[in-house]
């Protein structure tokens, strides 16, 4: 399916303020990515893919998981997130780090190649999930572990919540019904 050319470009404008703010994001979000190093059942010497990974993370934290015999490889289909991530493995001096401009929906990789594969708030903004996750599925080893991350109800989730009660109060609700389709695009309303 192709990507949304407006939600590509919205991206490539934001990246270097991803790129800028990266270690409080790193902080901010590091219990979902320990989260997801649990449920991948992640360790040393694993074959790693993060999907999505924007300016880096959590593809860096997973670098230090799976120790310089490992490998974690990042995609995302923002060349300006690739380049940040790529920056970022250098100030780090990691070795076991690659990322390259990539769609979830066409994997540039073997089938069986990884260990694990995860994505952190990435899913939801493909342009259609379920042929990512298809691919996901084609180049994880068999019996291996794939972990994902979305985003839960707006008024569960307190980093969105009280964004969007500023960017509604004092932007607008035009501005915030723009955003919330595609943040939490797989919420399924309760019943």
């Amino acid at each position: 399916m192709q990507p949304d050319q407006e939600v590509i470009k919205r991206w490539s404008a934001s990246a270097p303020l991803w790129e800028k703010h990266g270690e409080i994001i790193r902080q901010m979000f590091a219990p979902i990515t320990q989260a997801l190093v649990e449920d991948a059942q992640i360790g040393n010497r694993h074959a790693v893919l993060d999907i999505a990974m924007g300016p880096g993370e959590p593809a860096l934290s997973v670098a230090a998981v799976v120790g310089p015999e490992g490998k974690i490889f990042g995609i995302d289909p923002i060349p300006e997130m690739v380049a940040a991530a790529r920056r970022a493995a250098d100030r780090l001096g990691l070795t076991n780090a690659e990322f390259d401009v990539a769609f979830a929906d066409h994997l540039p990789f073997s089938p069986d190649t990884f260990d694990a594969v995860i994505s952190r708030f990435g899913v939801m903004f493909f342009p259609s999930p379920v042929d990512a996750v298809r691919e996901m599925l084609r180049v994880l080893k068999p019996g291996r572990k794939l972990a994902l991350a979305v985003w839960h109800l707006a008024e569960r989730n307190p980093f969105h919540y009280t964004l969007s009660r500023v960017i509604d109060r004092y932007v607008g609700p035009h501005h915030l019904r723009r955003m919330l389709p595609t943040h939490f695009a797989l919420l399924v309303p309760a019943s």
